[in-house]
């Protein structure tokens, strides 16, 4: 994958991410992203919900890890 950070964040969100997310009814959002780490924001249908932190770590951070690096930290806000 070509280009900076953020653009490949969010093609990797477009792409891998956001079809899983759309399924339970909601959204996500790079905010912003460097060679350090990666800001998302999950809403819609995960404002408030328990589940949050699961689909955050069990399909977000792997799939961000994966395509820019093992390195990046992946934060909600």
């Amino acid at each position: 994958m070509i280009g900076g950070m953020r653009e490949r964040a969010e093609a990797a969100v477009r792409e891998y991410i956001e079809p899983l997310v759309k399924v339970d009814g909601g959204t996500i959002e790079v905010l912003e992203a460097n060679d350090k780490r990666v800001v998302v924001h999950l809403a819609g249908a995960y404002a408030g919900c328990p589940s949050k932190p699961f689909t955050l770590e069990g399909v977000v951070v792997p799939v961000l890890k994966r395509v820019l690096g093992e390195h990046i930290e992946v934060i909600e806000r």
